[in-house]
């Protein structure tokens, strides 16, 4: 199973300063706080923490966990590139990529073979980007099962946890959509 998130990084400072000053307390521990004063690039450090705490929501609810709107309740603890988030009882590494123009953190569990793709978008248009990537993502997933991409498709369970289909069968792997800004990514795999 995987969880992922992507943020456009022009986009995510040109958001931040219209947020309210408590905006920081309100989404982040008193640790994660610490990261974020603490960091040579404090906007950049804010948005890698979201990042890393939607991963971990979404292979927490892919993983059975009830949805919750708390993001004091993931914590997370940074190393580097790779970082370590917990909600309650659950927990799961999570690897960030940061380049100039975007952060990409996913968190896939052991032994699974993960397959991640960023995209610049050409749209910014939230429901154009999630129609290119679930696309895209159903090709990937067709090129290794030799069939048609428009054999592939995606159904989202009573949770809202998108899953993939060839014709009605699902099929044994997970897979992570997110977009934000300029900028798309997919992760998908076997389990």
């Amino acid at each position: 199973m995987v969880g992922n998130d992507i943020i456009d990084v022009r986009k995510a400072r040109e958001e931040f300063r219209q947020k309210h000053p408590r905006f920081i307390g309100k989404l982040f521990t008193a640790a994660e706080q610490s990261y974020i004063e603490e960091s040579s690039d404090r906007i950049l450090m804010l948005w890698r923490l979201w990042s890393i705490k939607e991963s971990a929501y979404k292979l927490f609810i892919q993983q059975g966990g009830q949805r919750f709107f708390n993001p004091q309740k993931i914590k997370c603890v940074v190393d580097g590139n790779d970082s370590l988030a917990s909600i309650d009882a659950f927990s799961c590494k999570v690897t960030s990529k940061i380049t100039s123009d975007y952060i990409f953190s996913y968190t896939p569990t052991p032994n699974d073979s993960v397959i991640s793709k960023q995209i610049q978008m050409e749209s910014i248009n939230r429901l154009e980007q999630s129609k290119a990537l679930c696309f895209l993502l159903r090709e990937e997933v067709s090129k290794h099962l030799n069939l048609s991409a428009d054999e592939v498709s995606i159904k989202k369970n009573t949770k809202g946890v998108p899953l993939l289909y060839v014709n009605n069968t699902r099929l044994n792997y997970s897979m992570s959509l997110s977009h934000h800004g300029n900028f798309g990514a997919y992760s998908i795999c076997k389990s």
